[in-house]
């Protein structure tokens, strides 16, 4: 019950009501019953976060609703924008942590709050410096894969910063960082 005298009223959870409205001469009629449902807001969706190496192939972002369920894309605004019902488009071509905001919306339109999904661009390893000690060829650039190519293909073993060649020929080394790069 509420004999405040308003046009419109705020609920905070589901309710039964009806609304009498009285003239100013004292007559009144009801409504029928009006059954209010507070709808659950939905959790947030779940994603994951994206690393590529510069240049390499933009995986695409994705996210997760709940069944039932649909995503709205905002790009980058972590709040207001406008929405999207599809996943941005990334890019690998700047090297840094780019944020990509996603939220679900459930059936009755009721709209979680926004998961961040944060896509990094890593930048690639500096070119190996190689030495020849006149027995092998070495490298002090730090890696945790190393591979030796001869004539640009890779040698078969030879996957440690130091390699004693059987052959002569032209040789590379590639390095992999810690992202993968």
């Amino acid at each position: 019950s509420d004999l405040t005298n308003v046009s419109n009223k705020t609920f905070t959870d589901s309710t039964k009501l009806f609304v009498i409205r009285t003239d100013s001469i004292g007559c009144s009629r009801s409504s029928d019953t009006i059954q209010l449902t507070l709808n659950p807001r939905p959790l947030k969706p779940t994603g994951s976060a994206l690393s590529v190496c510069v240049g390499g192939a933009a995986t695409a972002i994705t996210a997760t609703a709940s069944t039932g369920n649909t995503l709205r894309w905002y790009g980058t605004s972590a709040t207001g924008g406008t929405a999207s019902t599809s996943a941005p488009t990334v890019s690998s071509s700047v090297v840094g942590v780019t944020n990509y905001y996603v939220s679900q919306v459930s059936s009755q339109g009721c709209e979680s709050e926004r998961s961040n999904l944060a896509h990094t661009v890593n930048p690639l390893p500096a070119k190996p410096v190689i030495s020849w000690s006149g027995v092998q060829f070495a490298t002090t650039a730090t890696g945790v894969n190393y591979q030796w190519l001869l004539n640009g293909t890779a040698i078969s073993g030879a996957t440690a910063s130091t390699h004693k060649p059987s052959n002569t020929g032209d040789f590379k080394l590639r390095i992999t960082d810690p992202n993968g790069c």
